[in-house]
């Protein structure tokens, strides 16, 4: 297993599988398996930035760094007008607790420069990567892929639902923030070529909600 960075892409190479990270605006995380065609993903997710003083529509800075440390991937992104504040995506190469199931943490940070700000990050899966809320993660309707909060980091993160009660993002962050000051939240990606049942994301999860924050946080 190993990452391999080539300008604004990213791999990472599992058993069986694939991450494939597009470090632009928005940026695209796309769950590969061996057994689909590299361009039919088995779920994708976009991650963007929201600041109530920027129009939606406002595209998101570009990437400023990225590279690779040891088995991790870091990504970062400038503070630039009209965007109030910065962010970084950390990907960290994870052991899995269940055979067979690949894990990663993302580590997501923001801060801003400014007095005021109120930084977000939402984490939203793609037009065709519905997804579905289970309890404490979310989970994709293929059973393949699932997003997992830790639990220090609940309270900074939520799930928006649509009518039908898929998951329309995971909204992370939000809150106030003032100059110098720096937010952090940890989500575990969990993937699989096949089929995954509850009993075994939720034995995934165990040992991620029950690990403290790394003191290289």
């Amino acid at each position: 297993m190993a990452w391999t960075h080539n300008h604004d892409t990213a791999h990472f190479k599992a058993h069986g599988s694939q991450l494939s990270i597009e470090l632009g605006s928005p940026l695209r995380i796309a769950f590969l398996s061996s057994s689909h065609a590299q361009t039919s993903p088995i779920a994708a997710f976009e991650i963007i930035p929201q600041e109530t003083s920027v129009p939606s529509t406002t595209p998101m800075p570009p990437c400023t760094d990225a590279f690779i440390r040891q088995r991790d991937l870091i990504a970062s992104y400038a503070q630039e007008y009209p965007w109030p504040f910065a962010f970084q995506l950390d990907f960290r190469s994870h052991s899995s607790a269940v055979e067979g199931i690949e894990t990663m943490e993302l580590w997501l940070s923001v801060q801003t420069s400014l007095l005021t700000s109120h930084p977000q990050l939402w984490v939203r899966p793609s037009a065709d990567s519905p997804v579905t809320a289970n309890g404490e993660m979310v989970v994709s309707e293929n059973h393949h892929v699932a997003l997992m909060i830790h639990p220090l980091d609940r309270e900074d993160c939520r799930s928006v639902a649509t009518s039908k009660h898929r998951i329309e993002r995971v909204e992370a962050f939000g809150r106030f923030m003032e100059k110098g000051v720096i937010r952090r939240a940890r989500i575990l990606l969990a993937w699989s070529a096949h089929p995954v049942q509850a009993k075994q994301w939720r034995a995934v999860y165990a040992p991620f909600a029950e690990s403290p924050l790394p003191l290289t946080a």
